[in-house]
């Protein structure tokens, strides 16, 4: 493994609260705040979609750690205008690392 940092990826799935519901068409603009507080936070953007079903907004970016995700995450909560859900994420190729060091017992069908 590389003694190099490499950035972790983040999953935040938000529900509109109640008063940003009632302002639905500042929701571009919040949108964009998000995504803008992220970069400034970590210096990588933020992709932020509006999406159908159970949740209002699903954002995916990259921080250096845990503590700096659990900090924007603390942001988002302040300001009101969302309730978030954060998860770290994993590429196909790390999912495909971490599989590989797990030893896998061979299935015999009769």
């Amino acid at each position: 493994m590389s003694d190099e940092p490499t950035a972790k990826h983040y999953v935040f799935l938000m529900k509109l609260s109640e008063p940003m519901r009632d302002r639905m068409g500042q929701l571009p603009r919040v949108m964009d705040e998000i995504a803008a507080a992220w970069e400034e936070l970590t210096g990588s953007p933020l992709t932020v979609l509006a999406t159908l079903g159970v949740n209002d907004l699903v954002a995916f970016g990259d921080a250096a750690d845990d503590q700096m995700a659990a900090f924007f995450a603390f942001q988002l909560a302040s300001n009101g205008a969302v309730q978030s859900t954060t998860s770290q994420g994993y590429t196909s190729t790390e999912v495909g690392s971490v599989l590989g060091q797990i030893p896998i017992p061979t299935m015999r069908v009769k």
